[in-house]
């Protein structure tokens, strides 16, 4: 980010634990006016530079803390984490067919389906949606921005970058009601500040703090839509305005770990590479030479070996209890953390069955699927924004009798069906498609219609139509083998 060491220099001012954890909640002002600053921490912890690019901006927070100056990110289960929820949260195809895919459709407006899949593909949501879930993971907040791209007669939904976003109000639902987009851009006039305001009557946009027309756009027009085509997601909702990482109780623990297992291993460096002391020696009188395989070599001249204290400079600690803490503190940090136990199993446990993982994994289900609830519903409310603009510009005919007062009048309404955290095995699946079978079988002996038992087992339209062909095939095929058979039988004949 350019202006990475101003925001976090400026957030080091009044510093406060708020800065990475709220005190008293999420809500808490420290916390709100550090979000950018904070998410500039988050995502290098993720990419393990936390210690490295940031240190010189967090030498107060180290100074407060008392940590090792030298500090490294030797244990750091972040990007761990992250990725766990990127695999379990958005993880899969995407289909609109009813039952199937990584976000199944739930919908009683069957053309809904087509204009989620257009809108979809305009998005390249099979990739987006997983810089989403990373987003959110890694620093609390995904922001997604529906672009109305009247050009190319597309609205989709793009990704932001969480540290743009400089402001956002929300109203009592959560929804956004006005945003502020802010970030350094350049073109062929050179470097400047790129801002962009958008509330429920209008969008306007600045170059260097002032009002500027991009392109064909006015500096300032009305918003037509009646909403603001921006959805904020949190990961972990703590009744705050912005959202928390699912390892922000555990970061403080990851600090004082790394703080422990960086002196410890200075500590080992010494001890494999000792400094000396010559005590009694002038040091005009020592002199360094490299001998055979660069072996250092001190000559002392001018004293006898009597009158020469060699002494190792070296503090003799028990390594060996010292790292006994150090795993223990491992140890309490992933029990906080069942996200980890997925991989620790694998790597403990071999060929243990899909319900055996799944029952060891039921803490670490639990809080995916109340992630996952977090983000089915930010998308869910950008995709009624994408068709509801969509239908409003007549960008396809997919949104037929879809426009903004549709949107307004809820007439958009679906819902990301469940699915399993955890893929099924071969005997699981073999067992679960058994039994839907036999539901089938009692609903349909209860008088059920066929075709709607068929669409709740999954079946488009499509397929019920192909095997009901198949069906009346088969029966006409019985019936000619039936009346050929009893002709045979009447006349003594053969086939």
């Amino acid at each position: 980010m350019a202006t990475i060491w101003g925001r976090v220099v400026s957030g080091l001012q009044g510093f406060k634990q708020g800065f990475l954890q709220p005190e008293g909640g999420a809500g808490s002002s420290a916390f709100g006016e550090s979000r950018l600053t904070r998410y500039d921490l988050l995502w290098a912890l993720y990419g393990n530079a936390a210690y490295t690019d940031l240190i010189r901006v967090l030498q107060r927070y180290q100074t407060d803390r008392r940590f090792y100056r030298y500090i490294r990110g030797i244990y750091n289960p972040a990007r761990r984490i992250v990725e766990f929820y990127v695999q379990h949260v958005a993880g899969g195809v995407l289909s609109t067919r009813p039952g199937q895919g990584a976000l199944p459709i739930e919908t009683e407006i069957e053309p809904l389906r087509a204009a989620i899949g257009q809108v979809w593909q305009w998005s390249n949501w099979q990739g987006k949606k997983s810089v989403m879930v990373r987003h959110g993971a890694a620093l609390g907040d995904s922001f997604l921005k529906v672009v109305d791209d009247t050009a190319r007669q597309k609205a989709f939904v793009q990704v932001l970058w969480p540290g743009i976003v400089s402001a956002a109000e929300h109203d009592d639902y959560g929804n956004v009601v006005a945003y502020t987009i802010e970030y350094t851009a350049t073109d062929d006039r050179g470097s400047y500040r790129y801002k962009e305001t958008c509330d429920k009557t209008k969008f306007a946009t600045f170059r260097d703090g002032q009002p500027f027309a991009y392109g064909d756009a006015p500096a300032t027009w009305a918003n037509p839509y009646g909403f603001v085509p921006m959805v904020h997601a949190m990961h972990l909702d703590l009744g705050g305005e912005w959202g928390a990482v699912p390892h922000h109780a555990t970061m403080d623990k990851v600090h004082e770990l790394n703080d422990q297992a960086s002196l410890l291993n200075d500590q080992v460096r010494k001890a494999v590479n000792v400094p000396w002391a010559f005590i009694g020696v002038d040091p005009g009188n020592i002199t360094l030479t490299s001998g055979q395989d660069d072996v250092p070599i001190l000559a002392i001249k001018g004293a006898s070996k009597n009158e020469v204290e060699l002494k190792a400079l070296l503090y003799e600690i028990d390594i060996e209890h010292a790292l006994a803490n150090i795993q223990a503190q491992i140890e309490e940090i992933e029990r906080d953390h069942p996200e980890l136990t997925i991989r620790k199993l694998r790597e403990q446990v071999r060929d243990v069955t899909g319900r055996a993982v799944r029952l060891i994994f039921d803490d670490a289900e639990r809080l995916v699927v109340e992630a996952r609830a977090n983000y089915d519903d930010g998308q869910r409310r950008a995709l009624q924004m994408a068709m509801s603009i969509a239908g409003f510009r007549g960008y396809g005919p997919e949104f037929e009798g879809m426009d903004l007062g549709t949107y307004a009048a809820g007439g958009l309404d679906f819902t990301f069906g469940e699915r399993p955290v955890l893929p099924e095995d071969d005997a699981e699946k073999t067992q679960a498609d058994l039994q839907r079978a036999q539901a089938a079988q009692a609903k349909m002996a209860a008088g059920v219609p066929r075709r709607q038992i068929w669409r709740e087992m999954g079946y488009t339209d499509e397929d019920i139509a192909r095997m009901e062909g198949e069906a009346a095939e088969q029966a006409a095929s019985e019936d000619n083998i039936g009346a050929r058979l009893l002709r045979a039988f009447e006349t003594g004949g053969a086939l």
